[in-house]
């Protein structure tokens, strides 16, 4: 990742931590809980909601002098979408936050109250003034060598899947 794209990156963090949020359960060691599960390369397959197939490689890997989890998700082809962002805590909610950017230019930040029975849930918060779409992230522990992410989006205060993977650790 480039300089430039950190810099926004943690810009977008820490305009997103002033703001007023529910306090959460996270600390230093959820972080680094999540890091001690999620560190490493994985293999991902799933489905779009509608029923079409999608594959990914993701990498998790400490940084920032272990403050930070960023991660890297690259959907393989046909599928173009990748996204490059880091997980932290959010010292003065006790939550965790996460600021992605994506090659469709778009800059996103989400927030989870932490890390609870191997699920943590990334809901969009608002940057800025105002939040244009609802989804959230749900990473699910199913066991030492995989995990599954859910993309869901709300209308009409439901909430409906997007697309799914489930990602199994690469040696």
């Amino acid at each position: 990742m480039t300089i430039h794209v950190r810099s926004l990156l943690i810009a977008a963090l820490l305009a997103a931590t002033n703001a007023t949020h529910a306090q959460g359960t996270a600390t230093r060691a959820t972080v680094d809980s999540l890091a001690g599960f999620f560190a490493g390369k994985w293999s991902c397959e799933g489905k779009f909601s509608s029923g079409a197939p999608i594959a990914a490689d993701v990498v998790f890997a400490p940084a920032l002098d272990g403050k930070w989890l960023s991660y890297s998700h690259v959907d393989r082809l046909p599928g173009r979408f990748k996204m490059n962002s880091y997980w932290g805590l959010d010292a003065a909610t006790k939550g965790l936050v996460s600021a992605g950017a994506d090659n469709g230019g778009g800059l996103r930040i989400f927030r989870a109250p932490g890390w609870t029975d191997g699920t943590v849930t990334f809901e969009r918060a608002a940057l800025g003034d105002s939040l244009t779409r609802h989804e959230r992230f749900i990473y699910k522990k199913e066991s030492e060598s995989t995990f599954r992410m859910t993309y869901e989006v709300s209308a009409r205060g439901a909430w409906f899947m997007g697309d799914f993977v489930v990602c199994s650790r690469m040696p």
